[in-house]
């Protein structure tokens, strides 16, 4: 193996490594967030960030902290605001996956309530 190959794979490797250490830590505060009974938590990434696996290794945590999920449940050509709107008067406890920020998407923009956390995943690739 070259001397470049090895230099190739050893950042890779960082990089993957840097990944997971950010993946783990997103679960870490994911955890904390919904040990508190923040009553909506939107998971933020514009695809390929593992959002959708977080959601699935953490489902029974989930479930028992009694959240419903509503994963990819608004497609591009579904962004109303009104709809947006109504999701953040719920009594419920909900997580929501976008892959767009849905308070800054709209004109003019959504204020983000105080029973409202968004953690911003797009800092993770995999």
């Amino acid at each position: 193996m070259s001397n470049y190959a090895r230099e190739e794979n050893r950042e890779e490797n960082r990089e993957y490594n840097n990944t997971i250490q950010n993946y783990n830590t997103m679960k870490e505060t994911f955890k904390i967030i919904i040990q508190n009974n923040v009553q909506i938590i939107i998971l933020l990434g514009s695809g390929s960030n593992g959002k959708s696996y977080l959601i699935n290794e953490c489902r029974n945590y989930i479930t028992e902290n009694n959240y419903e999920i509503l994963q990819d449940h608004m497609t591009p050509g579904q962004r109303c605001p009104g709809d947006f709107r109504n999701l953040l008067q719920t009594s419920e406890k909900i997580i929501m996956c976008y892959n767009f920020n849905p308070f800054t998407y709209y004109n003019p923009p959504i204020e983000k309530p105080n029973n409202t956390i968004v953690l911003d995943m797009n800092h993770i690739r995999f």
